[in-house]
């Protein structure tokens, strides 16, 4: 670099050790991938779910079936930049945890984020036991009013359709997140003597009547499948007369999701602190309130309780659900975004 300006020149030394040291993160990783099985399987699980994610997208923007879209790949800078992160994610006394990585080649960059979430959520259900590898990996900042969890049972034993999800969700580049949507419900029941309309029980009567009004989720059609969202796609659960929580089923009869399996997503604040989804997304408003809401402790792995049908428990609501034991709990966060 001769010829150069001395702030170019010192500029340019700078970029080139970076690259160093990108080229000695990338290395780690793969001889990560080499002598950690788990870590191994983890990354081989995360490649399945993202190309079965991609299938499904393109075969919806295509008009095709999952099984005539070309099999995806990834970009060299997409895969780089997982190999890159991968011994940060997964070694948690990693120096490399301390390092902010950026990634600006967008909607592609997506992919990649996306990837790195998917090895998280997996990894951790790997390593933990039964509901011990539940909880919330990944939390992801968004710029809109909203939280929109991808949520996958902390009973299920898959993995797959909870990645998948994510990936269809948040990789599709004509997702309408961006269309100006409202506050979501922020909880399931209004309260006797309020005039609280943001229950998901006020919001869904009125989306029913009136179809023209905004619904209760931010989702117009199916990640899985591309069929759009009607107002009979909202249930609650266990039943209407005493609901819990609020679900999307497909309409589309050839949907995985559909008829007694609904989408792995959830869409009222209240419901999420109870079962703590895998991928969050939020919006600095809804981080804001958090020292002030109790129950957001069990975000971050605050849990030491759990009850199948209810769901977590933390420091917050003593004496419910059943103690994991050994002391264990939920761990924290993997990822932030």
């Amino acid at each position: 670099m001769t010829g150069l300006a001395p702030r170019r020149l010192k500029t340019g030394q700078a970029l080139l050790e970076n690259v160093d040291t990108a080229g000695s993160r990338i290395r780690d990783g793969i001889d990560l991938l080499k002598r950690d099985t788990v870590a191994r399987e983890a990354f081989g699980l995360m490649n399945t779910a993202m190309a079965m994610a991609n299938r499904r997208r393109e075969a919806v923007i295509q008009k095709k079936l999952p099984g005539d879209v070309d099999p995806p790949t990834w970009r060299p800078f997409q895969l780089a930049f997982v190999l890159l992160n991968l011994v940060g994610v997964t070694d948690r006394n990693s120096g490399e945890r301390e390092i902010v990585d950026l990634l600006f080649f967008r909607p592609a960059a997506a992919r990649a984020y996306l990837g790195l979430a998917a090895y998280a959520i997996v990894l951790r259900r790997l390593r933990g036991s039964g509901v011990l590898g539940a909880g919330i990996s990944v939390i992801m900042r968004y710029t809109l009013r909203l939280l929109t969890p991808l949520v996958s049972s902390a009973r299920s034993n898959s993995c797959g359709p909870m990645m998948t999800m994510a990936g269809r969700r948040l990789a599709n580049g004509r997702s309408r997140l961006d269309s100006g949507w409202a506050a979501q419900p922020h909880r399931t029941i209004q309260p006797r003597n309020s005039s609280d309309k943001d229950a998901a029980t006020t919001w869904l009567k009125r989306y029913q009547s009136r179809p023209k009004t905004k619904s209760p989720a931010p989702l117009k059609a199916c990640p899985w499948c591309g069929e759009p969202f009607k107002p009979e796609s909202f249930h609650f659960t266990p039943n209407r007369t005493a609901p819990q929580n609020l679900v999307l089923k497909c309409e589309n009869a050839e949907c995985d999701f559909t008829r007694d399996r609904h989408l792995p997503v959830l869409v009222v604040d209240e419901p999420i602190y109870r079962r703590l989804p895998a991928f969050l997304i939020a919006t600095v408003d809804k981080f804001a309130s958090l020292p002030w809401i109790g129950k957001s402790g069990a975000f971050f792995g605050h849990v030491d309780r759990y009850d199948p049908d209810k769901g977590f428990f933390g420091a917050y609501e003593p004496g419910e659900g059943r103690p994991f034991g050994n002391g264990h709990r939920l761990d924290p966060p993997d990822l932030v975004n």
